[in-house]
Protein backbone atom coordinates (compact mmCIF):
# COMPACT_ATOMS: atom_id res chain seq x y z
CA UNK A 1 0.00 0.00 0.00
CA UNK A 2 1.40 3.13 -1.39
CA UNK A 3 0.55 6.67 -1.49
CA UNK A 4 1.61 8.03 -4.52
CA UNK A 5 2.09 12.22 -5.26
CA UNK A 6 0.00 12.55 -1.68
CA UNK A 7 -3.19 12.47 -3.95
CA UNK A 8 -3.04 8.50 -5.19
CA UNK A 9 -3.75 5.65 -2.62
CA UNK A 10 -2.72 2.35 -4.53
CA UNK A 11 -3.53 -0.92 -2.87
CA UNK A 12 -1.35 -4.46 -2.67
CA UNK A 13 -3.76 -5.73 -5.88
CA UNK A 14 -2.82 -2.32 -7.67
CA UNK A 15 -6.23 -0.42 -7.37
CA UNK A 16 -6.01 3.06 -7.35
CA UNK A 17 -8.03 5.95 -5.46
CA UNK A 18 -6.95 9.48 -6.95
CA UNK A 19 -8.10 12.41 -4.49
CA UNK A 20 -9.77 14.64 -6.71
CA UNK A 21 -7.95 17.91 -7.50
CA UNK A 22 -9.27 21.07 -6.13
CA UNK A 23 -8.57 24.32 -7.88
CA UNK A 24 -8.32 25.73 -4.33
CA UNK A 25 -5.26 23.60 -3.80
CA UNK A 26 -4.79 22.26 -0.43
CA UNK A 27 -6.12 23.67 2.72
CA UNK A 28 -3.98 24.57 5.59
CA UNK A 29 -6.49 24.83 8.39
CA UNK A 30 -9.85 22.64 8.52
CA UNK A 31 -13.19 23.53 9.19
CA UNK A 32 -13.12 23.72 12.39
CA UNK A 33 -9.84 26.24 12.17
CA UNK A 34 -7.40 23.59 13.17
CA UNK A 35 -4.66 22.55 10.98
CA UNK A 36 -5.65 20.37 8.01
CA UNK A 37 -3.98 16.83 8.47
CA UNK A 38 -1.47 15.37 5.88
CA UNK A 39 -3.25 13.35 3.71
CA UNK A 40 -0.85 9.85 4.76
CA UNK A 41 -2.47 10.58 8.17
CA UNK A 42 -5.96 10.28 6.79
CA UNK A 43 -4.55 7.00 5.05
CA UNK A 44 -3.15 5.92 8.06
CA UNK A 45 -6.21 6.33 10.04
CA UNK A 46 -8.32 3.94 8.13
CA UNK A 47 -5.26 1.18 7.49
CA UNK A 48 -4.48 0.91 10.72
CA UNK A 49 -8.01 -0.29 11.71
CA UNK A 50 -8.42 -3.25 9.09
CA UNK A 51 -8.10 -5.92 11.18
CA UNK A 52 -10.92 -4.27 13.38
CA UNK A 53 -14.47 -5.35 12.91
CA UNK A 54 -15.51 -2.16 11.39
CA UNK A 55 -12.23 -1.18 9.57
CA UNK A 56 -13.62 2.01 8.48
CA UNK A 57 -15.31 3.71 10.69
CA UNK A 58 -13.01 6.70 11.12
CA UNK A 59 -14.20 10.28 9.82
CA UNK A 60 -12.19 12.90 8.93
CA UNK A 61 -14.27 15.72 10.22
CA UNK A 62 -13.65 19.22 9.38
CA UNK A 63 -12.24 18.46 6.10
CA UNK A 64 -13.76 19.12 2.59
CA UNK A 65 -16.04 16.63 1.44
CA UNK A 66 -13.86 15.18 -1.35
CA UNK A 67 -11.00 14.19 0.93
CA UNK A 68 -13.31 12.71 3.28
CA UNK A 69 -14.84 10.40 0.37
CA UNK A 70 -11.27 9.68 -0.64
CA UNK A 71 -10.43 8.83 2.71
CA UNK A 72 -13.91 6.36 3.17
CA UNK A 73 -13.29 5.03 -0.13
CA UNK A 74 -10.09 3.94 0.89
CA UNK A 75 -10.92 2.29 4.10
CA UNK A 76 -14.15 0.84 2.19
CA UNK A 77 -11.73 -1.03 -0.13
CA UNK A 78 -9.51 -2.29 2.43
CA UNK A 79 -12.42 -3.98 3.93
CA UNK A 80 -13.56 -5.32 0.76
CA UNK A 81 -10.36 -7.05 0.47
CA UNK A 82 -10.25 -8.27 3.84
CA UNK A 83 -13.42 -9.45 5.30
CA UNK A 84 -15.26 -10.49 1.85
CA UNK A 85 -12.52 -10.71 -1.28
CA UNK A 86 -12.32 -14.97 -1.22
CA UNK A 87 -15.08 -15.30 0.63
CA UNK A 88 -17.53 -17.69 -1.26
CA UNK A 89 -19.93 -15.22 -2.43
CA UNK A 90 -22.75 -16.41 -4.53
CA UNK A 91 -25.03 -14.74 -6.65
CA UNK A 92 -26.06 -11.05 -5.48
CA UNK A 93 -23.56 -10.94 -3.18
CA UNK A 94 -20.97 -11.48 -5.67
CA UNK A 95 -22.19 -9.14 -8.29
CA UNK A 96 -22.71 -6.50 -5.10
CA UNK A 97 -19.10 -6.78 -4.24
CA UNK A 98 -17.53 -6.11 -7.61
CA UNK A 99 -20.41 -3.20 -8.24
CA UNK A 100 -18.56 -1.48 -4.67
CA UNK A 101 -15.34 -2.30 -5.24
CA UNK A 102 -15.78 -0.56 -9.49
CA UNK A 103 -17.09 2.20 -7.53
CA UNK A 104 -14.08 2.83 -5.14
CA UNK A 105 -11.60 2.61 -7.87
CA UNK A 106 -10.53 5.22 -9.98
CA UNK A 107 -12.20 4.86 -13.49
CA UNK A 108 -10.27 3.82 -17.26
CA UNK A 109 -10.22 6.33 -19.80
CA UNK A 110 -12.75 4.36 -22.15
CA UNK A 111 -15.43 4.82 -19.36
CA UNK A 112 -15.20 8.64 -19.59
CA UNK A 113 -14.90 9.46 -16.01
CA UNK A 114 -16.63 12.68 -14.95
CA UNK A 115 -15.58 14.69 -11.89
CA UNK A 116 -18.70 14.70 -10.29
CA UNK A 117 -20.34 11.75 -11.38
CA UNK A 118 -17.41 9.72 -10.05
CA UNK A 119 -17.45 11.49 -6.77
CA UNK A 120 -21.44 10.64 -6.70
CA UNK A 121 -20.51 6.76 -7.38
CA UNK A 122 -17.63 6.89 -5.24
CA UNK A 123 -19.78 8.30 -2.12
CA UNK A 124 -22.92 5.61 -2.73
CA UNK A 125 -19.99 2.68 -2.86
CA UNK A 126 -18.74 3.95 0.75
CA UNK A 127 -22.37 3.91 1.69
CA UNK A 128 -23.34 0.61 0.22
CA UNK A 129 -20.14 -0.64 1.99
CA UNK A 130 -21.56 0.46 5.63
CA UNK A 131 -24.50 -0.66 5.17
CA UNK A 132 -23.33 -4.36 4.08
CA UNK A 133 -21.41 -3.98 7.19
CA UNK A 134 -24.15 -2.96 9.48
CA UNK A 135 -26.59 -6.25 7.63
CA UNK A 136 -23.52 -8.40 8.14
CA UNK A 137 -22.92 -7.17 11.92
CA UNK A 138 -26.61 -7.21 12.31
CA UNK A 139 -26.86 -11.18 10.77
CA UNK A 140 -23.94 -12.20 13.19
CA UNK A 141 -25.99 -10.50 16.44
CA UNK A 142 -29.15 -12.19 15.12
CA UNK A 143 -27.41 -15.93 14.35
CA UNK A 144 -25.26 -15.25 18.09
CA UNK A 145 -29.03 -14.31 19.46
CA UNK A 146 -30.77 -17.58 17.27
CA UNK A 147 -27.43 -19.85 19.07
CA UNK A 148 -28.45 -18.26 22.49
CA UNK A 149 -31.80 -19.32 21.82
CA UNK A 150 -31.67 -22.81 20.62
CA UNK A 151 -29.37 -23.13 24.22
CA UNK A 152 -32.06 -22.11 26.25
CA UNK A 153 -34.70 -24.15 24.47
CA UNK A 154 -32.04 -27.03 24.95
CA UNK A 155 -32.43 -25.80 28.61
CA UNK A 156 -36.56 -25.71 29.09
CA UNK A 157 -36.71 -29.27 27.87
CA UNK A 158 -33.79 -30.39 29.88
CA UNK A 159 -35.61 -28.73 32.46
CA UNK A 160 -39.04 -30.53 31.28
CA UNK A 161 -37.64 -33.85 31.38
CA UNK A 162 -36.52 -33.16 35.04
CA UNK A 163 -40.22 -31.81 35.67
CA UNK A 164 -41.75 -34.63 34.50
CA UNK A 165 -39.14 -36.89 36.22
CA UNK A 166 -40.37 -34.97 39.50
CA UNK A 167 -44.02 -35.14 38.89
CA UNK A 168 -43.80 -38.78 38.13
CA UNK A 169 -41.76 -39.71 41.68
CA UNK A 170 -44.38 -37.33 43.50
CA UNK A 171 -47.22 -39.52 41.76
CA UNK A 172 -45.66 -42.56 43.13
CA UNK A 173 -44.98 -41.42 46.40
CA UNK A 174 -48.24 -39.61 46.53
CA UNK A 175 -50.04 -42.94 45.84
CA UNK A 176 -47.28 -45.27 48.54
CA UNK A 177 -48.35 -42.41 50.78
CA UNK A 178 -52.55 -42.97 50.13
CA UNK A 179 -51.67 -46.45 50.11
CA UNK A 180 -50.13 -46.26 54.02
CA UNK A 181 -53.04 -44.16 55.14
CA UNK A 182 -55.56 -46.95 53.46
CA UNK A 183 -53.74 -49.27 55.60
CA UNK A 184 -53.54 -47.21 58.71
CA UNK A 185 -56.86 -46.35 58.16
CA UNK A 186 -58.03 -50.00 58.45
CA UNK A 187 -55.55 -50.82 61.61
CA UNK A 188 -57.19 -47.84 63.37
CA UNK A 189 -60.57 -48.93 62.54
CA UNK A 190 -59.72 -52.27 63.83
CA UNK A 191 -58.63 -50.99 66.77
CA UNK A 192 -61.65 -48.78 67.43
CA UNK A 193 -63.68 -52.30 66.93
CA UNK A 194 -61.09 -53.70 69.65
CA UNK A 195 -61.60 -50.99 72.52
CA UNK A 196 -65.07 -50.74 71.46
CA UNK A 197 -65.86 -54.39 72.56
CA UNK A 198 -63.69 -53.57 75.36
CA UNK A 199 -65.69 -51.07 76.63
CA UNK A 200 -68.52 -53.35 76.56
CA UNK A 201 -67.01 -56.03 78.61
CA UNK A 202 -66.25 -53.41 80.83
CA UNK A 203 -69.11 -51.94 81.17
CA UNK A 204 -70.73 -55.73 81.77
CA UNK A 205 -67.96 -56.71 84.37
CA UNK A 206 -68.82 -53.19 86.02
CA UNK A 207 -72.56 -53.85 85.77
CA UNK A 208 -71.66 -57.37 87.74
CA UNK A 209 -69.74 -56.07 90.42
CA UNK A 210 -72.12 -53.40 90.65
CA UNK A 211 -74.80 -55.89 90.68
CA UNK A 212 -73.06 -58.04 93.64
CA UNK A 213 -71.90 -55.75 96.08
CA UNK A 214 -74.97 -55.01 97.60
CA UNK A 215 -74.92 -58.73 98.72
CA UNK A 216 -71.33 -57.84 100.19
CA UNK A 217 -72.70 -55.20 101.88
CA UNK A 218 -75.25 -57.37 103.62
CA UNK A 219 -72.76 -59.67 104.42
CA UNK A 220 -70.68 -57.42 106.05
CA UNK A 221 -73.10 -56.09 108.11
CA UNK A 222 -74.26 -59.75 109.33
CA UNK A 223 -71.02 -60.56 110.43
CA UNK A 224 -70.41 -57.07 112.08
CA UNK A 225 -73.86 -57.60 114.28
CA UNK A 226 -72.46 -61.43 115.05
CA UNK A 227 -69.30 -59.80 116.61
CA UNK A 228 -71.38 -57.40 118.73
CA UNK A 229 -73.45 -60.21 119.93
CA UNK A 230 -70.43 -62.76 120.75
CA UNK A 231 -68.58 -61.68 123.98
CA UNK A 232 -64.85 -63.01 124.31
CA UNK A 233 -62.09 -62.86 126.93
CA UNK A 234 -59.27 -61.92 124.55
CA UNK A 235 -59.67 -59.75 121.65
CA UNK A 236 -59.50 -61.98 118.61
CA UNK A 237 -56.31 -62.21 116.06
CA UNK A 238 -58.26 -60.21 113.51
CA UNK A 239 -61.51 -58.42 113.36
CA UNK A 240 -64.88 -59.39 111.60
CA UNK A 241 -64.69 -56.90 108.92
CA UNK A 242 -65.69 -59.10 106.22
CA UNK A 243 -62.45 -60.43 105.21
CA UNK A 244 -63.58 -63.79 105.40
CA UNK A 245 -61.56 -65.48 108.16
CA UNK A 246 -62.78 -66.81 111.50
CA UNK A 247 -62.08 -64.73 115.01
CA UNK A 248 -59.56 -66.74 116.91
CA UNK A 249 -60.75 -68.24 120.28
CA UNK A 250 -58.86 -70.24 123.51
CA UNK A 251 -61.22 -73.32 123.17
CA UNK A 252 -63.59 -73.55 120.58
CA UNK A 253 -64.92 -76.64 121.78
CA UNK A 254 -65.95 -75.11 125.48
CA UNK A 255 -67.63 -71.22 125.12
CA UNK A 256 -67.21 -68.77 127.91
CA UNK A 257 -68.48 -66.00 129.53
CA UNK A 258 -66.82 -62.80 130.00
CA UNK A 259 -64.69 -64.40 133.48
CA UNK A 260 -63.68 -67.56 131.77
CA UNK A 261 -67.27 -69.38 132.74
CA UNK A 262 -68.31 -72.01 131.66
CA UNK A 263 -71.92 -71.38 129.89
Amino acid sequence: MTLENNRTFISPRNQRISRPHCKFGHATKDSYGFEYPTMSSLVDAVISQVDNEFPCRQFAHGCSFDDIVWQQAIGALMNQDHTRRGHDLVDDKKVLFDLVVSGLVDHQDFDEPHKWSSRSIRYSAVVTDHLWSLFEAERKRNDRVEAELQALKGQVALLNNRLLTVDRFSFNANKKVNTELEKDGVRLNRHRSCLNTLQDKHNVLVTFVGGHSSQLELHRRGLLSLRGRMCMCAAPESPIDGSGEAPSFSSPSTPRGCHGSVI
